[in-house]
Order: C-alpha cells, then structure tokens, then sequence
C-alpha cells in the first residue's frame, strides 16, 4: 500500500502571512508544490490542504489531514521577527516526529541553507503549543525555511528555482522517514561522460553557466550566466540536456543542463 503524507500550505487568501522582501504565503505554496511532485513522482500518495491562493484555516488543516490519515504531516512556512536561517517545530515527546524533523533539516542544510535547529514549544498545560502538531494524529513537523523580513535570508527562497529547492529538500527528508529509497531522480544510466570525465548521480560539478529547462520535455529554458557550484541529481545519457542539477551555493540552478555547461 502507498505510503500518504499530508501537505499543509501555511496561510493564503485573506491571510498572506508575513511579507517584506517576499510573500509568506505565495512562497509557501511553490515549496509545497515542489515537495508534492517530487513525493508522487517516488510513489507516495499526498493530499495538500491547497493547491493555489485561497483562504485556508488551521481548523481545516487539522480537519482534512485527520480525515484522510497519512503517515506523516508537515506544514510549510516562513518565517518572521527578524532572525536567520531554517527551523523545524516537532512533538515534544519526539519519536517519529522529531525524526521527521532531523531528517528534513539535513536535507535542507544540503542547499546551503543554515539551520536554527529543532524547536519544540508548550502550551500552560503542557500540550504541544501548535495545533498542527498538537491536533494531528500522524506524527507532524512545522518547517519555517527562511525569513522573510531579513533581505539576506528572504534572498535563499526568492526565485521558483530556490523555491523548488526548498520543496525537494523538505521531500527528500520525508522520503527517508517513510523508508522509501531516493537517488534523487529517475534516471536512466549512473553517468554520462562529459569531455573525459565520468559524472554520475550525486557528484558535485562547476556550472559553467548556460540554460537550464525543468523537465527532460521542456522547450521553455531559464538562462543563468553566473557560475555555480551544483549537485548531479538525476542522469539521462540520450536527453539533450543530460545532467539534472540542483545549486548548492544559491545561484538558482534547478534543472536539466547541457553537458557542455558543467565540468567535474
């Protein structure tokens, strides 16, 4: 049986959460998609409490995600009040939450993204302070990815490439919770060479700066004419564009390039 994880979409509608240098809630909801495509695209079967900008209650969140029973839960958020970096809010008993938690904060340290750490908070009777955790019978996190009232923060998730990255990353996490084996893309062979040497799936290359397109199907190509240290996450030796790479140094790569544009 597929494995089910509910995605909460932090505000939205009436509600756009924190604004300054980017809009919580639009941010929140391209992070969700992200995660959600590279879940279903592992098999895994995902509910969202929504899917574009509409008005969007905790009460629902918590309505809906008990309704259709995951294994795991995670609400997307950004933050506010001024700080730096990545957090994530788990149960304060631990267990599968607080792996959930430690799980998707590795990833998200993997794009250059620093970290807060794991945050736990209580209610005055002691519960878990946050509904969605408190509430939710699966085991649940709350990710806050960047800072949106801090320009060098907001600036890691200020483009739909840095934003997919975040999503992926909050995916790769819950993949490893549920159990579920990633080697970062479907791929069709381990390595393509490239000049005289070999890349393969997980190595680290130079983009050389070029074009990249977001699928092997995509005419539509984003150029990006700066350098950029990335990771190879998927590999197809009869693609155009052979190499799927993520940057690793913020730069904004996120998708299939030519293999004249990268080199080991």
């Amino acid at each position: 049986m597929a494995k089910k994880v509910f995605l909460g979409v932090g505000h939205g509608g009436n509600d756009p959460g924190a604004v300054k240098y980017i809009k919580e809630a639009d941010v929140n909801l391209a992070m969700a998609l992200a995660c959600r495509d590279y879940l279903q695209a592992k098999g895994v079967t995902v509910k969202m409490s929504r899917t574009k900008d509409e008005n969007d209650p905790l009460s629902e969140e918590i309505r809906e995600c008990n309704a259709f029973n995951p294994d795991l839960a995670v609400d997307i958020h950004n933050n506010a009040g001024g700080g730096d970096g990545f957090e994530v809010i788990h149960c304060h008993k631990g267990g599968t939450s607080k792996t959930l938690a430690q799980n998707i904060e590795a990833e998200v340290k993997k794009i250059w993204q620093n970290s807060r750490g794991l945050k736990t908070r209580l209610n005055s009777q002691g519960s878990d302070y946050y509904g969605f955790i408190r509430s939710i019978k699966a085991p649940s996190v709350i990710c806050e990815g960047v800072f949106v009232d801090n320009a060098a923060d907001a600036a890691q998730a200020d483009t739909p490439a840095e934003q997919k990255a975040f999503g992926v990353a909050y995916a790769k996490g819950i993949l490893k919770t549920l159990g579920i084996s990633d080697n970062g893309g479907n791929t069709e062979t381990d390595a393509v060479q490239a000049g005289n040497k070999e890349i393969a799936v997980n190595d680290t290359v130079t983009f050389t700066g070029g074009v990249y397109a977001s699928s092997t199907a995509a005419q539509a190509k984003t150029a990006i004419n700066k350098t950029s240290t990335s990771k190879v996450t998927a590999v197809n030796a009869k693609g155009a564009q052979p190499y799927h790479c993520i940057s690793q140094d913020g730069k904004g790569v996120y998708g299939w390039v030519d293999k004249g544009s990268v080199r080991k």
